[in-house]
């Protein structure tokens, strides 16, 4: 039996790939006996999904309007901007 520590992991863990077999079945039977596990797994997939509605809105701050950054801060911005969304 999984402990809430290693629960909290690997539900993390499943938001950034799949998890194999016997982690998910494991994982499974602890978050349907643990209300406390259970919570974290909505409110990790609730911040996961809000995170990416921030990054991919118009709300997303325009880099490109001149607020006293030179042309290679901008780009260097941009450039980590785009590893990190897509």
């Amino acid at each position: 039996m999984l402990t809430c520590r290693e629960a909290t992991r690997l539900l993390s863990e499943g938001l950034d790939r799949e998890l194999p077999l016997r982690r998910r079945v494991s994982l499974r039977l602890h978050v349907m006996m643990c209300s406390a596990c259970r919570a974290y797994g909505r409110q990790i997939e609730a911040l996961s999904q809000l995170a990416s509605k921030l990054f991919r809105s118009d709300r997303y701050p325009d880099i490109s309007e001149d607020r006293g950054l030179s042309d290679d801060s901008r780009r260097r911005i941009k450039d980590t901007l785009r590893r990190h969304i897509h």
